[in-house]
């Protein structure tokens, strides 16, 4: 059993008075769900190698610092949307970057004992590091206390990712090795036709995985398919084919179009998106089809014609991961020109569409996930310049950047939910075979201060956080 402890020392560097507080955690389901087995499709290599071990400075070696308390619940995995992150901190590592939010490792006082199950760890931060209220300490990812909701500033990116594999897995198979002509959002308009399947969700009740193809112009028809992540048969063979479980077929009232089309699926809401139009842009007073269809049924669906009131051509089917509709909006960037900007249109409302005020010129960018109230648009490394992502907070419209270089690798990839186990996705590659991943952002312990602390530009302070296992 995992039991911690967080101390808090502020100290004001004018007077030399230092404040300290401390505070016991409880440990949530995380580690739990990142150790699950999804059955023989889930390899268990990864967790053996260095990426993995050791365990304390990898799945725990990254610290959050909450600007508000978080229910104590050990089903409390992922952050809560409009949680604010006030600092975050990873082990073994310095921050160079000379962004604010992060602060740094301290080797001197740090312990690491093996022997005895007992790490601790100590961080500190400068008087320009971490300003702002603390009312909760957390043990993370080390990816994820790089600040997976990014700073104010352009950060120096680092060399990892958002997303930590956990095991390759063979449900995307394409041709002949599978029978099942299956793709996904990173394929460009070339990439099209009704003998073609397009993967939306995987379900770990049913043993489910879910793709869509669009039969004609009026007829999406969603398939249902054995995942095999928890039931195999005598009589199948998953590695080369998959079996067939349930077909529909969904009728259109209005025509979409076959070939240029975006993609997503929204897992909070368990709905289908598949926005087309008349080319792969739209230019300025044109139209285009937002299609929405309800996965929990596969038959209940809306359309709405929407028009582009942006000022500009907007990008909305080059690639199937041009746009992302999520929480009442469609998010896009404009085609063409010098600069690059984030937009987002109300849809079916086609009078309000609000361009992002970002902090400083973008490059071209894929809406790539969305998720807790913010959509994360990944930039290729086939544009100039660095990678990195840009995370788009839903309720104030504004962008922040991370300290990572991809939500994954350099490939741009989607993101399958797996529906019923907490943090796992299937990361896709377009029409190669992907992996399981987990999102590295989550609650490993939560420590509610029972009164919240407020650093300042006047005080350093120092985070110890001891882990002992009994």
């Amino acid at each position: 059993m995992l039991k911690g402890r967080t101390r808090i020392e502020l100290r004001d560097v004018r007077t030399g008075r230092t404040q300290a507080v401390e505070e016991e955690n409880m440990v949530t389901n995380a580690l739990q769900y990142v150790f699950n087995p999804l059955g023989y499709v889930k390899a268990g290599d990864p967790m053996f190698t260095s990426a993995y071990v050791d365990y304390f400075k990898t799945l725990t070696g990254g610290l959050l610092l909450l600007g508000d308390t978080v229910p104590e619940n050990a089903d409390t995995v992922i952050l809560p949307r409009d949680t604010p992150v006030t600092g975050c901190a990873v082990y073994d590592q310095q921050n160079t970057s000379g962004q604010t939010l992060r602060g740094n490792y301290n080797a001197t006082e740090s312990e690491i004992d093996k022997e005895n199950r007992r790490v601790k760890f100590v961080y500190d931060f400068d008087t320009s590091e971490a300003n702002g209220t603390i009312a909760c300490v957390a043990l993370t990812h080390a990816y994820g206390g790089y600040g997976p909701r990014g700073c104010s500033g352009d950060p120096e990116y680092g060399l990892y990712p958002f997303f930590s594999s956990v095991g390759s897995g063979l449900l995307r198979l394409t041709g002949s090795n599978s029978g099942i002509g299956a793709y996904d959002r990173r394929q460009d308009y070339t990439v099209y036709g009704s003998s073609y399947q397009w993967i939306v969700k995987i379900e770990a009740d049913t043993d489910s995985v879910y793709y869509f193809s669009i039969v004609d112009g009026t007829t999406v028809r969603i398939r249902r398919y054995r995942a095999n992540i928890s039931t195999v048969s005598l009589f199948e063979a998953p590695g080369s084919s998959r079996t067939l479980l349930e077909s529909w077929d969904v009728k259109l009232g209005t025509e979409i179009n076959t070939r240029y089309f975006s993609y997503n699926y929204d897992e909070e809401s368990d709905r289908l998106y598949v926005v087309t139009a008349a080319d792969y842009s739209v230019s300025d007073g044109k139209d285009y089809v937002v299609t929405e269809i309800d996965m929990s049924d596969c038959s209940t669906v809306k359309q709405y014609t929407m028009t582009n009131t942006a000022g500009v051509s907007i990008r909305t089917g080059y690639e199937k991961c041009d746009t992302v509709c999520y929480e009442g909006y469609v998010y896009f960037m404009n085609y063409g020109g010098s600069e690059k900007h984030i937009y987002r249109q109300e849809i079916g409302n086609s009078a309000n569409v609000q361009v992002l005020q970002e902090p400083a010129a973008l490059r071209q960018a894929f809406p790539m996930l969305a998720r807790d109230g913010r959509v994360y648009f990944e930039t290729p490394t086939g544009y100039s310049g660095k990678g990195g992502c840009y995370v788009v907070d839903v309720d104030s419209f504004t962008m922040k950047y991370t300290e990572t270089y991809s939500l994954y690798d350099f490939s741009v990839r989607q993101f399958v939910p797996v529906r019923g186990v907490p943090l796992t996705y299937y990361v896709t590659a377009g029409a190669s075979n992907g992996t399981f991943a987990v999102r590295t952002d989550y609650l490993a312990t939560i420590n509610n201060l029972a009164t919240p602390v407020v650093k300042t530009a006047d005080r350093t302070m120092k985070v110890t956080y001891t882990l002992e296992e009994k």
